[in-house]
This record gives structure tokens, C-alpha cells and sequence, in this order.
């Protein structure tokens, strides 16, 4: 059907993608085409490689900048020695279960994606990397260290 309005003809041609003659076809022109369909993927990727991770680099700082500042408010620092040199910081589960949590999500890139998705739950805190490693290994978290001018150390 021909319409006069370009916005009407639109919403038409939506309406029937949407529907369930509509994702029948374009299922079964998938199965059909896949393979050529799969070569223009490839070939996208290919030439714009750079942009992609340039855009997905952007995104996992962004995403990472509003879980730590939920976590932490505006000025974020660690909460064991203070650090807030803000490449520094990350996120650390408190009750010391982050490996299993991990693996739960499926991975370690995906935890601020999994904080924002269900609203940033409580059991979170932000440490700096060295404190982060100290406690997860169960070894002295070197801001507890004290260092004399002559080079010892004491707890």
C-alpha cells in the first residue's frame, strides 16, 4: 500500500517487521544468506577494527567511573590507605568472595556491567590496587607497613 505520508509508510513497514510474519521472514532469509551475511560482518569488523575498540575502551572507563563514584561519591579514594589517583582504584568484594563471583558473571570485565544491571547492590567497596592484592592474597596490606628514614620496616 502506497502512502503519501513518509512517516505513515514507516510505521506500516515496522509494524509488519514486528509482527510474526515479519520475523518469520527475516528468520528464514537469515538461514538462507548466512553465510554471506557473516562475511559482511567479518569484513565490517575488519575495516573498522580500531574504532571498535577505541569505542568499547570508552565505554568500560565510563562504566567503570560510575560504579566507583557510586561506590565512593564525587571525589573517590581507597578506603584502606587513601589512594585517589583514580587509575589506581577498583572495585573489591568485601566478604572476599570475588573469585566465585566471577566466575558467576562470567568474567571480570563484565562486574560493572552486572553492578549497574542490579543497581549497584551493597558488599562493594573501593581499594586501591595494592590493597586490593594484599587482602585478596591474605598477606599485610602495605599501607600498614611503617618505614623508618634508614629503610626498615614495621608493622
Amino acid at each position: 500500500m502506497a502512502y503519501k505520508d513518509k512517516n505513515k509508510e514507516r510505521e506500516s513497514r515496522l509494524r509488519w517487521q514486528r509482527s510474526k510474519v515479519g520475523k518469520a521472514c527475516r528468520i528464514k532469509y537469515r538461514q538462507k544468506n548466512l553465510v554471506k551475511i557473516r562475511s559482511k560482518n567479518r569484513e565490517y569488523a575488519r575495516v573498522h577494527r580500531e574504532e571498535q575498540k577505541a569505542n568499547g575502551k570508552a565505554w568500560y572507563k565510563k562504566i567503570k567511573h560510575q560504579a566507583i563514584e557510586t561506590y565512593a561519591g564525587k571525589h573517590p579514594a581507597c578506603n584502606c590507605c587513601g589512594e585517589n589517583f583514580y587509575p589506581f582504584l577498583t572495585l573489591d568484594h568485601v566478604n572476599g568472595d570475588g573469585a566465585q563471583h566471577r566466575k558467576e558473571i562470567g568474567g571480570t570485565t563484565k562486574i560493572y556491567t552486572w553492578l549497574r544491571d542490579n543497581n549497584y547492590p551493597p558488599g562493594f567497596q573501593v581499594l586501591c590496587h595494592n590493597c586490593n592484592i594484599a587482602k585478596g592474597t591474605g598477606k599485610i596490606c602495605p599501607c600498614s607497613v611503617k618505614c623508618k628514614s634508614n629503610g626498615s620496616c614495621e608493622l
